[in-house]
């Protein structure tokens, strides 16, 4: 049956990579552009900001020859007075959905530290990632000389040796005597110093160098708090590279600097700026969130809440892959491109704080203005209907106790709303705090979902936080069961609420996801593969009396062979939402799917001819 090695260590999307991390614990709350699964519920017309911005005159953006060699000859960087550069569909062109619009190699891309030793540095696979031919590794083996990075194959280390090489250097001496681990630093320090040593190995005035020195710097628009993560991330990459200015005299430091590339600590901190705000989360084929990765061409796409393009990783890096954005849906002429910073499942107030705060910028997108509208119920604080079988959704009142109606049933009830408004504050504060235990203390993270499950209920399950604390229930189920022996009479249980977890989280997701996307396609996949996990003869359907699910989260599933067709048919939806989200056999996650479905027809297929012969008999 399925495994679920690939599952257990999976990272929500939302976390981003860390910044100024010096050594392995640390990190700045500051993240980079966001990946695949931060995306909105479907388009329902050209996503390019409000009513004003998408007649916004633009004109083409001259840029010096050889530079976004990889731009398409169907896309144009074009630029507006307000939002700057962009890459739209040119005139007379257009683009079907799925396809692979940019495919890249980023400049530079590093793992966070614990996927080191879990994940090959240069094509980002496990021994888990991939059931297909070809995509399938053994065991990772360390660089000898380092001892802190690890490796597929001796083609992937070949590969990666011209990246490697100057960090290989630097890390061994961290070890220090003896191999004392003196403190790794985090990805986006290493992810820097690969830029720098690149730049010196390649020369300041390239067309790869100077992609790098273009983009976007919001240094000269921070306050004093934002400024300080960016001083942080400074000191630690100044320490990597083997600069200290409290310890050198000025002009051993400058010529340190002028070796590097850099003309003073202000073009450093320019460096750091661009980095900080165009880094993009590195992404495993299945959109686990594993590091950062930097990439001049994918940056220059412009954000929106109802993006028309995803950023994803469809097989990896290194000699396997590249950076590919997908268009999500057809793009006519003239369309900008258009990908998601941020986790767009977040109420509007809450993107808008982190688009101020990380970005600098108001979002002024369709789904931002539609909030305004009083007649619409934002799926992401909605509460359901409490008529069974009714799908409608009701806007939560802000306070006091109120009489609400279903504009779908008609039926109305009493809502507490002061109350559901403290459980949902709550909530959140306890999804921040299970989210930092997930993989230090599961069981505590369990329990603090678990502890205010029950208050959330009256929530759409597309709600916020409700929708996240399931996403991250599911995976802190998969970790735990997944490592426990058939035998053991605690696994059944934990795979059968691990399966109402994925279910509740598909239900959740069709309000705000649009077709095709990518995480919707890997979550098909990862129920089907609960579903398809060795479950005993004797395993009981859950119930409030054994489940730790609130009863109103309870889901029917079905058992015996019913389980495999459900999971087929599982599969089935995912083979036509993954071409959209990865591109083309959408990616390893589609491979997969293929790989599966097949097993599972046989399997099928071979229990309905002993059911027959049976019946013959």
């Amino acid at each position: 049956m399925a495994s679920f090695a690939a599952l257990k260590d999976k990272r929500r999307i939302r976390q981003g990579p860390s910044f100024a991390s010096p050594s392995a614990g640390s990190s700045t709350a500051i993240p980079a552009h966001q990946d695949a699964s931060t995306l909105s519920e479907p388009v329902e017309s050209q996503a390019v900001g409000s009513p004003s911005l998408a007649t916004e005159e633009t004109k083409p953006n001259a840029y010096e020859t050889g530079l976004y060699a990889e731009l398409p000859e169907y896309l144009d960087i074009r630029v507006s007075n307000t939002r700057g550069r962009g890459i739209y569909v040119k005139e007379g062109k257009s683009v079907n959905a799925g396809t692979s619009l940019i495919k890249v190699k980023p400049h530079a891309y590093s793992l966070s530290t614990p996927n080191l030793d879990a994940h090959c540095t240069s094509c980002l696979l496990n021994p888990q990632s991939s059931l297909s031919p070809g995509y399938q590794i053994t065991q990772l083996r360390r660089c000898t000389a380092c001892l802190s990075v690890s490796y597929c194959s001796v083609e992937c280390q070949k590969h990666d040796w011209k990246d490697h090489k100057e960090e290989c250097r630097v890390l061994k001496a961290l070890r220090g005597p003896g191999h004392q681990d003196q403190g790794m630093p985090g990805e986006a320090v290493r992810a820097l110093g690969r830029l720098v040593w690149a730049r010196k190995r390649l020369g300041g005035d390239t067309a790869w160098w100077r992609e790098v020195e273009l983009m976007q710097s919001n240094i000269e628009h921070l306050d004093h708090k934002q400024h300080e993560p960016l001083a942080m991330l400074g000191l630690a990459l100044c320490r990597y590279l083997g600069i200290s200015p409290q310890d050198s005299p000025p002009d051993q430091t400058a010529r340190k600097l002028a070796d590097l590339g850099f003309s003073s600590f202000r073009a450093l901190t320019n460096f750091l700026s661009r980095f900080q705000t165009n880094s993009f989360s590195l992404t495993t084929p299945d959109l686990t969130n594993i590091g950062v990765a930097i990439s001049p061409l994918a940056a220059l796409i412009s954000h929106s809440c109802l993006p028309n393009a995803v950023v994803v990783f469809p097989t990896g890096l290194g000699r396997r892959g590249a950076l590919e954005v997908i268009a999500l849906r057809d793009l006519q002429p003239g369309d900008e491109v258009l990908t998601s910073y941020l986790d767009v499942a977040l109420p509007r107030a809450q993107r808008q704080k982190e688009l101020k705060d990380r970005y600098l910028f108001d979002c002024t997108c369709m789904l931002c203005a539609r909030e305004r509208n009083p007649d619409w119920v934002d799926p992401r604080s909605a509460m359901r209907c409490r008529t069974e079988g009714c799908t409608g959704r009701i806007r939560i009142p802000e306070s006091g106790t109120a009489h609400v109606q279903c504009n779908t049933c008609g039926s109305s009830f009493a809502v507490d709303a002061s109350s559901l408004q403290q459980y949902i504050q709550l909530g959140i504060g306890a999804l921040e705090k299970a989210d930092s235990l997930q993989f230090s203390d599961p069981a505590k993270a369990r329990y603090l979902v678990n502890s205010v499950l029950r208050h959330l209920t009256p929530l759409a399950r597309s709600a916020y936080p409700l929708l996240s604390m399931l996403q991250l229930l599911q995976q802190l189920l998969i970790t735990t069961f997944s490592v426990l022996p058939p035998e053991n009479q605690e696994r059944d249980p934990l795979l059968q609420e691990a399966a109402m977890c994925a279910a509740l989280v598909l239900a959740g997701m069709d309000d705000v996801y649009p077709p095709g996307h990518p995480s919707k396609g890997v979550q098909f996949v990862t129920m089907a593969k609960l579903l398809m996990a060795e479950i005993s003869n004797s395993a009981t359907a859950p119930s409030p009396g054994t489940s730790s699910l609130p009863a109103d989260l309870i889901v029917p599933l079905p058992t015996g062979i019913g389980r495999l067709r459900m999971a087929l048919e599982l599969l089935s939806k995912a083979s036509k939402e993954l071409p959209l989200g990865f591109g083309k056999d959408g990616g390893l996650v589609g491979k997969d799917a293929t790989v599966l479905a097949v097993g599972l027809e046989r399997e099928i297929s071979m229990w309905n001819a002993f059911r027959t012969n049976k019946q013959i008999r």
